[in-house]
């Protein structure tokens, strides 16, 4: 049971919802003292935290409040951590880079969720069936198999689907849109998955027979080969 202490303040660290469970024995110069464990428990939603800071950044969920503004768009987040995360996308700088190849994120979230794809770790399973996988967001989709739903409807004809994404794809085929460009060459695509069976073309073209250099273009390539006494 979790009790509420009276003098709680969100300002002040010292104070705290203590659980009955929440006592250690701890000794000391041979006397055992009654040590408390400071737990920080939600009202709203009754979720506990050990440490003052994450509760403050917790209550700022349900309060709405957003502090942190990105100055390049409209973007605000309830942490400088979420701020800094999304400037990523803005710099294109991802620091977390994977040791099993040439993968990189612009968070520790993302990457772990790629290492998965190494480990064939799939910690997340249906409840229905032996369906497994890694991510959440995968289990959410896999379930729309079993339910059959099929809320996304085109307005040009009679497709209707389960997932958004599978309806931006269809409707292409009535717009003609191709919204994924090579950032080497003219082509472009619908589907973001043809774009990455084009790019490997260029991955494999600029390659260095030396040392596992890649160069975006001839270019680069011709730079990289003076670093080996080669002209071409």
């Amino acid at each position: 049971m979790i009790e509420e202490d009276e003098d709680f303040n969100i300002d002040d660290p010292e104070s705290f919802y203590m659980s009955d469970d929440s006592l250690d024995l701890v000794k000391n110069g041979g006397q055992e003292e009654i040590k408390a464990k400071k737990f920080f428990t939600c009202e709203k939603c009754e979720k506990v935290f050990h440490q003052v800071g994450h509760f403050r950044r917790h209550l700022l969920q349900h309060t709405g409040e957003k502090r942190y503004s990105c100055p390049l768009c409209d973007y605000k987040s309830i942490d400088a951590g979420g701020l800094k995360k999304h400037v990523f996308n803005h710099t294109g700088v991802k620091p977390f880079t994977c040791d099993h190849c040439h993968f990189s994120a612009g968070t520790i979230y993302h990457l772990k969720r790629h290492l998965m794809s190494h480990t064939r770790e799939k910690p997340v399973g249906c409840r229905f069936c032996d369906y497994r996988c890694s991510q959440l967001g995968d289990l959410n989709k896999h379930m729309l198999v079993h339910t059959g739903e099929k809320s996304f409807v085109c307005i040009e004809c009679d497709y209707t689907c389960s997932r958004a994404c599978d309806l931006r794809k269809h409707v292409r085929t009535h717009t003609g849109e191709k919204p994924f460009s090579c950032p080497y060459c003219e082509y472009r695509c619908k589907r973001s998955g043809h774009l990455k069976s084009h790019l490997v073309r260029h991955s494999k073209m600029y390659m260095c027979n030396i040392c596992n250099y890649r160069g975006l273009d001839v270019s680069a390539l011709k730079g990289h080969l003076q670093t080996h006494g080669l002209q071409d």
